[in-house]
């Protein structure tokens, strides 16, 4: 067989569980505001807001999260088992201390919310929800640093299956704590919130009891030793998860502030930005699962110093996600006229001219799929050789310093409206895949010395 093929198999094989994860994971958001929409707007546009303020220390959680499966997949390939224990320690210290910081400071000056001008009675609505979300970071952290631990050794299923069994559980918490089910009083919004506190705890002391009582995991007795850490090994993990965490939030960011300026430019041209998100965004979940899979596989084959692995497994995820998107590229250009309508009342009188709008945005989305997929998994790739810092400089240029300005420009300067916004993003999408995936060729070249952080 192929070598390449070979590597696209074992790549997709560790990935599936990690796609159908994200997709879950984006379905959840999905039913969360249905279900506190039944309660009104007001309490549908709390979540909304409350949602998006704790989202940004999310992200950069999750960057923080993503270092203990770098130097997990590595420390496994260069067969340093004790070692990956260690790291699952120190990367637990981190994002704790994190998440706790974060969480106290936000729900002792929760008056803080005020401050970004939102309706009066949605921030009250937002107060307690937020409180409750801000300390579900604690859990979800937590469980995200056993969920990259177990799956940088390989052993992705049983994450998804605890994160499934979050999901169900968080739905059936909603309906009781939302609409006051089984006795309990109807809280609204802040049931939402105090359902995704429970559920996520069940996911950390779930995942946490995997790890810990099963052989398969050896993580030696050093995890439970909190007082003997590693100034060296925190300095390794905060090196990789902080600028991971920053890319994450600087290309986030920089689709929240395109969501603004449709904002500014009407109702109907938001309502379709986020109609042609939405179905760009579960398209993108593919090759974001594919590059938690790239990083690890490239971060073990970086262990055992096989250069050879590393560019193939980087190279032929490149060319299946280049295939991959390309199709749903021309699904998109054939059903432009027809997707948008699954997401409007068709009785609607705005309906028409959303779905024009939402098509023309959908035309972009097609030509920018290619550039979304290999942009995400060549910054897999490259954080998989614990090359972040570099990558996070060539994000933030091409998304804050291109893009965005581009955007604007094309939008209002040559009067584009919502189209040129989409344009812009494209562009910086395109700059994005090719200096990064360029970058992964010059730094794993034969003639270049690859020095893995193990």
């Amino acid at each position: 067989m192929n070598p390449y093929l070979t590597e696209i198999r074992k790549t997709f094989a560790l990935a599936i569980p990690m796609v159908m994860g994200q997709l879950g994971q984006m379905g959840l958001h999905l039913i969360d505001a249905a279900m506190v929409g039944q309660v009104g707007v007001v309490s549908l546009a709390a979540i909304a807001f409350g949602g998006n303020i704790v989202g940004i220390f999310l992200i950069i959680g999750y960057g923080l999260a993503s270092a203990v499966s770098v130097l997990v997949a590595q420390a496994y390939g260069g067969k340093q088992y004790e070692r990956s224990g260690e790291v699952l320690k120190h990367g637990i210290v981190i994002t704790f201390l994190y998440a706790l910081a974060v969480a106290a400071l936000m729900h002792w000056n929760i008056g803080f919310l005020h401050y970004f001008g939102q309706p009066e009675d949605v921030v009250e609505t937002s107060k307690l929800y937020v409180i409750f979300l801000v300390w579900s970071l604690i859990p979800t952290l937590v469980y995200q640093c056993l969920r990259t631990y177990s799956e940088a050794l390989n052993r992705p299923w049983m994450p998804f299956v605890i994160l499934a069994g979050g999901f169900f559980l968080n739905i059936f918490l909603n309906w009781i704590l939302i609409f006051g089910k089984l006795g309990m009083p109807a809280y609204g919004a802040a049931g939402a919130g105090l359902a995704t506190l429970l559920a996520r705890g069940f996911m950390m002391f779930a995942m946490a009891a995997v790890v810990l009582g099963s052989s398969r995991y050896d993580i030696g007795r050093s995890l439970f030793d909190f007082f003997h850490c590693s100034r060296k090994l925190f300095s390794q993990l905060l090196a990789i998860g902080v600028p991971t965490g920053f890319q994450l939030l600087f290309e986030a960011g920089s689709f929240t502030v395109a969501a603004i300026l449709m904002g500014w430019i009407g109702t109907n041209s938001l309502a379709a930005h986020q109609i042609a998100i939405n179905i760009a965004a579960m398209t993108f979940m593919i090759p974001l699962g594919v590059s938690f899979a790239v990083a690890i596989r490239v971060g073990q084959a970086a262990g055992r110093e096989d250069r050879p692995a590393i560019r193939r497994i980087g190279f032929s995820s490149f060319l299946f996600v280049i295939g991959f998107m390309s199709c749903t590229a021309t699904i998109i250009f054939l059903t432009r006229h027809q997707l948008p309508w699954f997401f409007l009342d068709n009785n609607a009188p705005e309906a028409p001219e959303v779905v024009f709008l939402t098509a023309q945005f959908l035309i972009v989305a097609s030509l920018f799929q290619v550039f979304d997929g290999l942009q995400v998994v060549s910054m897999g790739a490259l954080r998989g050789i614990a090359d972040v810092k570099v990558p996070t400089v060539l994000v933030f240029f091409g998304y804050w310093v291109l893009a965005l300005p581009l955007a604007y420009f094309l939008a209002f300067n040559v009067d584009l409206q919502g189209l040129g916004v989409w344009l812009g993003l494209m562009f910086g999408l395109a700059i994005a895949s090719i200096v990064l995936s360029t970058r992964f060729h010059l730094t794993t070249h034969p003639d270049r010395a690859i020095a893995p952080a193990v």
